[in-house]
């Protein structure tokens, strides 16, 4: 099956809900504006990878553009428990 784009969609029709340094105020982000956007995939490789500190970051950011989102909250305050030595660092299996 072949993507057919909706003709009546555009692009330019999204409204810009924040200024690309609202948005992206990480160390990563360059000032020509290319730079690491907060995604949830970044954070979680973040994480894995052990930038705990890069990973709670972008997790926060995240939690600027959708607060309510208890989950990335919950994963903030692990990342932070983790950092202060509280939780192991490793799972249990």
């Amino acid at each position: 099956m072949l993507f057919t784009p909706n003709p009546l969609f555009h692009y330019s029709t999204i409204p810009a809900l924040v200024s690309h340094r609202e948005f992206c105020p990480m160390s990563e982000c360059k000032e020509d504006g290319i730079g690491a956007v907060p995604t949830l995939t970044l954070a979680k490789l973040y994480e894995q990878q052990g930038f705990l500190e890069k990973a709670a970051t972008v997790y926060r950011e995240l939690l600027l553009i959708e607060p309510g989102r208890k989950e990335w909250k919950e994963a903030v305050e692990a990342i932070e428990r983790r950092l202060a030595g509280v939780t192991p660092l490793t799972k249990k299996i």
